[in-house]
């Protein structure tokens, strides 16, 4: 994913904190400044997208909050099934989280910038679960970029969430962070 400078991170998760269990990841890679659709933003070229299995981040510690599960017991089905599966994926196999996070550090290898919706919540997230399963998160802490503080100071409005993209999705929200991300930003 070299020849894209940033990177969109979003997660589903089924808690607040630190060590809550992270249902699904979606990354979209962007540069900074391009004019892009979604649908452009949600090309395989461009994005980096799976689900986690809850029991086997339960299994090194990670937590489920039930306030937060309520939560998405309210959410659409398109959200329940696209966002947060909570069938148990991987199954069986004891290393299916850890290939994940290996193939998320090897696309997030080259990027200068990692954003992440709040200083405080994706980033820190899979950082911490990247220490959970002993794997080195691949990039320094001065590569984090907080979109919600972009969102709050621009003083310009944000765009409609895309009739083709489904909230709580990781990767449509990720790919609806660009956008509005890419708006805030230009004059």
């Amino acid at each position: 994913m070299s020849k894209f400078t940033d990177a969109m991170l979003d997660l589903e998760t089924l808690g607040i904190q630190h060590d809550a269990v992270i249902a699904s990841v979606g990354i979209v890679f962007f540069n900074k400044g391009e004019d892009v659709t979604s649908e452009i933003l949600l090309s395989n070229e461009r994005t980096f997208t799976a689900t986690f299995n809850l029991a086997h981040q339960q299994n090194v510690g990670r937590k489920i909050d039930a306030d937060t599960v309520r939560w998405w017991i309210g959410q659409s089905a398109m959200a329940k099934t696209g966002g947060a599966t909570f069938a148990n994926v991987g199954g069986n196999q004891p290393n299916y989280n850890r290939d994940i996070l290996v193939k998320v550090s090897d696309a997030l290898k080259d990027v200068k910038r990692l954003w992440g919706n709040g200083a405080g919540f994706d980033n820190e997230l899979l950082r911490s679960l990247f220490k959970s399963y002993g794997i080195p998160f691949p990039l320094k802490y001065w590569t984090d970029c907080c979109y919600r503080t972009i969102k709050n100071i621009a003083g310009k409005d944000v765009l409609p969430f895309p009739k083709d993209l489904t909230k709580h999705i990781a990767i449509h929200d990720a790919a609806y962070q660009v956008l509005n991300l890419q708006h805030l930003l230009k004059d």
